[in-house]
């Protein structure tokens, strides 16, 4: 819990140190690096005795050190460099992980405790995104607009709650509970590995996005609204421009009598060329 709280320290940091203290990057990339050490001693230290899962972890220390140590490097050097070895780092991790997954002695002996684990982190990844509409919300007066805001953000966030509580950990707990145990595995490392990845980064940009909303409320809850309606909508925020409040009124009329209009028009154009 120390290193995850040393993490969460360095985050604003991680890209942008600040002069003065310890250097943030390097800190983020050694404090990730030891809570992934003490989490593989204390799997090997639970491991005892079942020699094809100690194996499988042996194993497993060879991606990790590789894509630690070029986190380190990236996080030393900065700038461009940084953002291109840790995506190298991640690579060579995850890229380990599934190879060693595919043919190693991984197990999962309870599916209904590994998917709650999993569920835990969506519970917070969504608590947080309700987090970051009301540290938005700082600096701001109270108004109708921003309750607004709030109240569709709540909505969004119960939305994907739904999504993901109602609709797919069922389904996936039931197909994870009648597979087999390789097929479980595989089943197990595409899924709660792997796809669980773009699930938490929609959550994330989602909170994000939600943040600016809340902070700018006053701009955005009209857009907001009409895009809760319909998808298509657009939403302009450039001031009308002299003599567009013409144009503007005429694009409020009904459309019956803006038709009228224009087949008046039209006949009046024919009488006039017939009478030439």
């Amino acid at each position: 819990m120390a290193g995850v709280f040393v993490i969460a320290l360095c985050v604003p940091e991680a890209w942008s140190d600040r002069k003065g203290g310890l250097y943030a990057p390097v800190m983020l990339a050694v404090a990730y690096l030891f809570v992934r050490c003490v989490h593989r001693v204390v799997s090997a230290r639970l491991a005892h005795g079942d020699r094809a899962l100690l194996r499988q972890i042996r194993f497993s220390w060879l991606h990790l050190l590789g894509g630690g140590a070029l986190l380190i490097s990236g996080a030393a050097l900065g700038g461009r460099v940084q953002t291109e070895m840790m995506a190298a780092a991640i690579a060579v991790d995850w890229g380990g992980f599934y190879l060693t997954s595919r043919w190693g002695g991984w197990q999962i002996h309870s599916t209904k405790y590994f998917i709650e684990r999993h569920n835990l982190f969506i519970i917070l990844a969504i608590g947080e995104s309700l987090l970051a509409m009301g540290a938005a919300r700082l600096g701001t007066n109270l108004d109708t607009p921003l309750l607004v805001a709030a109240l569709i953000g709540i909505g969004i966030a119960l939305g994907l709650w739904w999504l993901y509580f109602d609709l797919i950990t069922l389904a996936v707990e039931d197909r994870l509970h009648r597979a087999e145990a390789a097929t479980r595995l595989k089943l197990a490392v595409d899924a709660f590995g792997y796809g669980h990845f773009p699930i938490v980064a929609g959550i994330v940009l989602g909170a994000l996005g939600l943040e600016g909303v809340v902070e700018h409320a006053a701009n955005t809850t009209v857009c907001l609204l009409l895009a809760w309606v319909g998808p298509a909508t657009r939403c302009s925020r450039r001031s009308p421009r002299p003599g567009a409040s013409r144009s503007s009124s005429a694009c409020s009329r009904s459309p019956r009598r803006t038709d009228s209009r224009a087949c008046a028009t039209r006949s009046a154009r024919r009488s006039g060329q017939r009478a030439a």
